[in-house]
């Protein structure tokens, strides 16, 4: 992630994985500022209201409750008045969501759009979205998948809609949130 804001003309980053093959990694395509370890006690030492945005893709399924909110609390604090979290997770809600949120011994939990919100506002984050993890259009093989995606849920969401009078349906196997201070 580093590396492609980076390329997209960032230059204020910094990072961190518990994966030191990753920070290898990271470290071979120039981006130095990736330091290993673990991220509660990096979030820890970071200054209160000094970070713009925070990325935490595929991080919050594994942990449990207490460092779950640890981790968000210290998200928050981090982060500048109008700062955002962008967080990707699985989706308990997908139509094969239990395929992501099973299919890792390391996951506590997956989330519903509903739970992430909740989660989220508990933390004092004002503005929660949640958005489905559409296929992205980037050639014709993506375009044929996506096409297909739309089509193919429609039956998904015409039931859900019967039963639930609800519109806010994600129905991907993962979801992105994005949680403003």
């Amino acid at each position: 992630f580093l590396y492609f804001l980076r390329t997209a003309g960032y230059t204020n980053l910094s990072g961190v994985d518990i994966s030191s093959e990753q920070i290898a990694l990271a470290h071979d395509l120039g981006i130095t500022e990736a330091t290993c370890g673990n991220m509660l006690g990096y979030l820890e030492e970071t200054p209160s209201d000094s970070i713009d945005a925070v990325l935490l893709m595929d991080i919050l399924e594994h942990l449990e409750n207490e460092e779950l909110f640890d981790v968000l609390d210290n998200v928050f604090r981090v982060l500048k008045k109008d700062g955002v979290c962008v967080a990707h997770v699985p989706n308990a809600e997908g139509i094969y969501g239990m395929r992501i949120r099973y299919g890792d011994l390391t996951h506590e939990r997956a989330f519903t759009a509903n739970s992430a919100r909740q989660l989220f506002r508990s933390v004092g984050f004002t503005v929660v979205r949640c958005f489905e993890d559409l296929p992205q259009v980037h050639g014709l093989k993506s375009l044929v998948r996506r096409v297909l995606w739309t089509v193919a849920t429609v039956p998904h969401r015409f039931l859900l809609i019967v039963e639930t009078p609800t519109t806010d349906l994600i129905l991907s196997q993962n979801m992105l949130v994005s949680a403003r201070k």
